[in-house]
């Protein structure tokens, strides 16, 4: 069973001007909500610890792997020994029923990877950036995300819907839920049907 808290995933770049998962530990503690900092190194590492997660959500914070061509194309999480994209994500196959993932990796939140790893880990919720945020972006929207999560009891899809009104969500930050990709699978299906 999953308890209230956030398990915070963090694979850092020599050239990363701080650490995004270190910030989000000490607001944790000054929130005082229940939560783990692990650096990650490895993709392996990454499946291992998402697996065993207690927490209802995991928190991932590195660099988002994109494919340089006339438009850019997201390909997966950059971790040092190589990229976790969508055959490591069937992995997590099932794991994460009852967990919501956040990630701050740019263009993670890229319509065909966010709805593979929804489908195939069965997450409640996926929430991450189709643009790419700077660190301090990340920051704040991370802040403005778990404040109203954790402290004024809002749900992840309401509070998504209120930074999207009041902030105009420069980076693209979207929630895809479980039932969203079910609700979308099923619309398909039926026009197939017709």
């Amino acid at each position: 069973m999953r308890t209230k808290g956030v398990l915070i995933l963090e694979c850092m770049d020599k050239s990363d001007p701080g650490s995004e998962g270190r910030f989000l530990r000490h607001m944790f503690n000054l929130m005082e909500v229940d939560h783990q900092y692990v650096e990650v190194r490895t993709r392996y590492q990454l499946i291992a610890l998402m697996k065993k997660s207690p927490y209802k959500v995991i928190h991932i914070t590195t660099h988002g792997s994109v494919a340089r061509r006339k438009k850019q194309s997201f390909k997966g999480l950059w971790f040092k020994d190589g990229i976790f994209g969508i055959s490591e994500t069937k992995e997590l196959e099932g794991k994460l029923q009852k967990c919501s993932v956040v990630c701050t990796a740019c263009m993670a939140g890229d319509n065909i990877c966010a709805s593979e790893f929804v489908r195939i880990t069965k997450c409640d919720n996926y929430i991450a950036p189709s643009g790419s945020p700077r660190f301090h972006n990340s920051i704040f929207f991370a802040h403005i995300l778990y404040h109203k999560h954790f402290i004024f009891g809002r749900g992840l899809s309401e509070v998504i819907s209120e930074y999207d009104d009041t902030y105009k969500n420069p980076h693209g930050f979207a929630l895809l839920s479980i039932e969203d990709f079910i609700d979308k699978t099923f619309r398909l299906a039926s026009e197939r049907l017709v």
